[in-house]
């Protein structure tokens, strides 16, 4: 369990609901216990891919690239054929695989070894299971950092964007998204808000929190947005559906539904969904 705060190194900490705790310095809310490295590279293997965070992530795909090809969009106009970009984070390699041939190096850093295989070796990417923190990258030799969706798994947050800062250029851009905890409806479900499940989220952020993280280390934050995200229907109501059995609760009615959006054909459809909860921040370098 990590004492002391990421961002203020304080280290007196209070209740801010029955699962997390809040730094009394700056705010900053967590995990009460945070795993070790080696207990986290357990959690992210295939079956979190496949059943626990994501029903079937390949089955997911088409609604995941929406989200990533709308923020590609909007990082095209720094995007050359001279751009080194480094994703936290890969996963199965879908965002690099779009990505790929609008920069001229590509790399990324992934915990699950089915995932990075599935991207070398089916997607073509640079994909590594290498740790991001070890890793030996040129300091001052990369134009963009992306983290999707990962700065909450992190152990150590800050030791991520202290190294995301050391390898980048003057001028670069580190870009994340990640749960919003200052959200009406975050505020409204309190531990049953869908972003709170430790041990594998661990720090929940809000706008200002993270904008003090990356201050920390040298970014300033340039934009706050909550994007409109895609999700596949099917993948959705199966999600519910084991989350219920898993919290051991009846599944009869999620259970019909179930059947009817498979027998319509309702579970291909991809929807996009925005409730204000998720968050995505680009920071440049000071």
């Amino acid at each position: 369990m990590k004492q002391t705060c990421i961002i203020c190194d304080g280290t007196k900490f209070k209740p801010h609901s029955d699962l997390l705790i809040q730094c009394q310095k700056c705010g900053l809310i967590r995990a009460k216990v945070i795993p070790s490295d080696k207990e986290l590279a357990k959690l992210y293997q295939e079956e979190y891919f496949f059943g626990k965070e994501y029903f079937d992530y390949k089955a997911d795909r088409l609604a995941l690239e929406y989200n990533f090809k709308k923020r590609i969009k909007d990082l095209e106009p720094y995007l050359t054929k001279d751009t080194t970009l480094v994703e936290i984070g890969c996963a199965y390699g879908y965002f690099l695989n779009l990505i790929k041939e609008k920069v001229g190096k590509h790399t990324g850093y992934d915990l699950s070894v089915d995932g990075v295989n599935f991207g070398k070796k089916e997607l073509r990417v640079n994909a590594s299971n290498e740790n991001f923190l070890t890793a030996k990258i040129k300091p001052g030799s990369v134009d963009v950092i992306c983290m999707w969706d990962v700065v909450e798994h992190l152990s150590n947050p800050q030791a991520f964007i202290a190294k995301a800062r050391h390898i980048m250029k003057p001028g670069g851009r580190i870009v994340l998204t990640t749960g919003d905890i200052a959200g009406i409806i975050p505020r409204l479900r309190g531990d049953k808000w869908r972003m709170v499940h430790p041990p594998t989220h661990l720090y929940y952020f809000t706008p200002d929190t993270l904008g003090q993280l990356l201050a920390r280390e040298g970014f300033e934050v340039a934009r706050v947005v909550h994007p409109t995200a895609w999700r596949n229907f099917g993948s959705v109501i199966k999600q519910i559906e084991y989350n219920q059995q898993a919290e051991k609760k009846s599944v009869g009615l999620i259970k019909v539904v179930d059947k009817a959006v498979e027998k319509t054909g309702l579970g291909k459809l991809n929807l996009p969904l925005n409730t204000f909860d998720i968050m995505e921040v680009t920071a440049l370098t000071k």
